[in-house]
């Protein structure tokens, strides 16, 4: 049996007023002791290399603030969120909009890179000029995978037609591995600016390849507490100095 979209509707909003009686329920509790909680997500990217950033941002303001970090993929961040087990995720990947609401925390760009020893390629090269080489690929249910799945579908092309497929589920397993010239990557920017910066890895210019993508503060659609999450949102990513919340988170 299939949900029509006014039970998905129903379903979501129902999930929605559970997470927001949670929360109510938390800060009942917390108040006082003058405790903040923050209880969110990360995705590999967004954890490994933005994270420390948010959380000195956070720990400034709110020195005794209880926090939980849980850095995982895309697609099981949506379950947790879903399962109430988060309060909301920043993400890299594709989501379904229709079931949350977001805010756009930055656009980065998305790009190849290789061992700085590599044999230099035409600039810009066409992609199909790499599919000779190892490709090294997030696992399964990865954001940055799924940008490149689909680039790759809409040229008509899959990551088959790479030689050879190394699936690694660490961003820097991976850069350690191209680095060492085990075959060439694929991943945010921001990713990789250490090793861009001091040498070691060099972007591929591929043409057509114009790629960036938004990292995305995600809650429950419908929440009660959606101006809190969109304030928190701009000052976890500067954009405000400071974060001025309505009771409740």
């Amino acid at each position: 049996m299939e949900l029509t979209p006014e039970g998905v509707l129903l379903l979501h909003t129902a999930s929605a007023m559970k997470h927001d009686d949670l929360i109510l329920r938390e800060h009942l509790k917390n108040s006082r002791l003058h405790i903040r909680s923050l209880n969110f997500g990360a995705t590999l990217t967004i954890g490994e290399f933005v994270v420390s950033g948010i959380l000195s941002r956070c720990l400034a303001q709110y020195p005794n603030a209880k926090i939980r970090v849980s850095v995982d993929n895309t697609q099981s961040l949506l379950k947790q969120l879903d399962n109430n087990d988060l309060d909301f995720a920043l993400i890299e990947g594709y989501f379904p909009k229709e079931n949350y609401d977001y805010a756009v925390y930055s656009t980065e760009r998305f790009i190849a890179v290789q061992s700085a020893e590599a044999e230099a390629l035409p600039a810009p090269c066409p992609i199909e000029a790499l599919f000779s080489k190892p490709l090294l690929v997030r696992e399964s249910g990865s954001g940055s995978r799924n940008i490149l799945e689909q680039y790759l579908k809409l040229n008509n092309y899959a990551l088959t037609d790479f030689s050879k497929i190394i699936e690694v589920n660490s961003i820097n397993a991976l850069k350690a591995m191209a680095e060492k010239n085990c075959g060439i990557t694929f991943l945010y920017e921001v990713a990789a600016g250490r090793e861009l910066a001091g040498g070691t890895l060099k972007e591929i210019p591929i043409q057509r390849f114009d790629i960036t993508h938004d990292f995305a503060f995600i809650w429950k659609k419908g929440s009660i507490f959606s101006k809190n999450y969109r304030a928190l949102s701009a000052f976890m990513s500067g954009k405000n100095e400071r974060v001025v919340l309505d009771p409740g988170l």
